[in-house]
Order: C-alpha cells, then sequence, then structure tokens
C-alpha cells in the first residue's frame, strides 16, 4: 500500500470517528483532533480559513459537516499550489 493510501485511509477514519463524535466539537475537541493549537485555530480564523463555527449557548462549536468542509478547501488549496 502506498504511502498516499495509508494517509487517505487515515484520513477517512479520523473523517469517520468525527461523523459519530456527538455531531460538534468544541474548539478545544476540534483542534486535538486536527492536532493544532487552539493559537493555530485562532490565526486561521484571523486569516479566514477557520472552519465555520456556530453557537451552542455559550459554546462556539464546530459541526463535523464544517470540519469536512474545512479539510475539502485545504485539500483544494494544496492541490492548487502543488499543481
Amino acid at each position: 500500500m502506498s504511502d498516499r493510501e495509508q494517509q487517505r485511509r487515515a484520513e477517512q477514519s479520523r473523517q469517520d470517528r468525527a461523523r459519530s463524535y456527538r455531531g460538534s466539537f468544541t474548539i478545544q475537541e476540534w483542534c486535538e483532533y486536527r492536532r493544532i493549537s487552539r493559537a493555530m485555530f485562532y490565526k486561521m480564523r484571523e486569516q479566514g480559513i477557520a472552519p465555520k463555527t456556530h453557537n451552542a449557548g455559550v459554546k462556539n462549536l464546530i459541526s463535523a459537516e464544517a470540519d469536512q468542509e474545512w479539510l475539502q478547501a485545504r485539500e483544494a488549496e494544496h492541490e492548487t499550489v502543488a499543481a
């Protein structure tokens, strides 16, 4: 199995966990899931490239769908730069 295939399968596994993960992440949970710091999340938010959030009471949440959209946008961005 190629490295690319292993990465794709690992990402699919993470996506499957995200879908089953209560439907939404807190910002901290999402950062841990994507292995980035909260500071990086807020930096991405300032740049307009963080995932969409929604409010649930006093919490800002990121839905599994917003996570998926964010990932697809980052992948498309990477493919454009790599091409």
